[in-house]
């Protein structure tokens, strides 16, 4: 098994079927395109477009966000209208890359599906957040086990910072990455239900004219993505790595058969992992 070790970010993200991706290296709005199924976000309010982006040795710019309560003067949002079309799922994984300026209001959404608020939509309230602290947080169906729990990670303030949730029936995974290759990661290790994603998904912003308006991020966000399964933790680690413009080392895994082998003939799986494009060459007894 072999990599090219040219490390292409968007491709390495790609590459694992994100269900939503969107780069937001726009010069400007209103349309944040979306990379893998055309569910295109849209910018709202006042943003700084063309800062420097998150990830090492690519030109695609980020945006800067205000931290501005939503609709009040000079606030910033970015949100997808309508369904992102997931539905109901048992796992979920939500990353992006963020530089927090100052401290952040508790709960702000990073990448979320939010019902209700300035706009009507079903689902549930799920996603990744930044709660007291500026540390890692999230909500999983609004449940309080979920919006009540810290992940301890703390965001470096004015750096580029990656920051991943992956979710399975029996455990939410915080990641966080910093600039030097250091990524640490906690774990909610609780049961969680299946979660409909199926309305609003908001981006550095809550949507809502109450008193929830004023979660919104200030500083910048980029290249948010969401999965509709658990990403692995080799997974989340080959995002990260490519986002520094570092590859991974590819490895294997040939999964046992549980398919009795006649004649020679049988068939064997292959886990793989690594920074792609991988590729890989079959051979027995040293023939190809």
């Amino acid at each position: 098994l072999t990599s090219s070790w040219a490390v292409d970010y968007p491709a390495v993200v790609k590459s694992f079927d994100p269900s939503c991706y969107w780069r937001l290296g726009e010069a400007g709005g209103p349309t944040a395109a979306e990379e893998i199924n055309g569910i295109n976000a849209t910018y709202a309010g006042t943003l700084v477009f063309g800062m420097d982006g998150a990830i090492v040795g690519d030109a695609n710019t980020a945006v800067q966000m205000a931290g501005i309560a939503y609709n009040a003067a000079g606030y910033s949002a970015i949100y997808v209208p309508n369904s992102i079309e997931i539905g109901q799922t048992e796992a979920a994984t939500f990353l992006c890359w963020v530089k927090p300026s100052g401290t952040q209001v508790a709960h702000t959404q990073l990448v979320m599906n939010r019902p209700g608020g300035a706009f009507s939509g079903t689902g549930s309230a799920t996603g990744l957040t930044i709660v007291a602290n500026n540390n890692l947080g999230y909500h999983w169906n609004d449940q309080s086990f979920s919006w009540g729990f810290s992940s301890g990670l703390t965001l470096g303030d004015g750096v580029w910072n990656f920051a991943a949730l992956s979710v399975t029936p029996t455990a939410a995974v915080f990641y966080l990455g910093d600039r030097n290759g250091n990524l640490t990661t906690a774990t909610n290790a609780v049961a969680h239900a299946p979660t409909t994603l199926t309305t609003i998904t908001a981006i550095g912003c809550t949507l809502d004219t109450g008193g929830n308006g004023n979660r919104m991020l200030k500083g910048g966000i980029d290249e948010p993505a969401v999965f509709a399964y658990a990403l692995s933790p080799e997974q989340i680690n080959t995002i990260y790595q490519a986002g520094l413009n570092k590859s991974t080392v590819p490895t294997v895994n040939v999964v046992t058969s549980s398919t009795p082998f006649y004649a020679g003939e049988g068939a064997l799986t292959a886990v793989t992992a690594g920074t792609p494009p991988l590729t890989y060459v079959w051979s027995r007894d040293g023939v190809v």
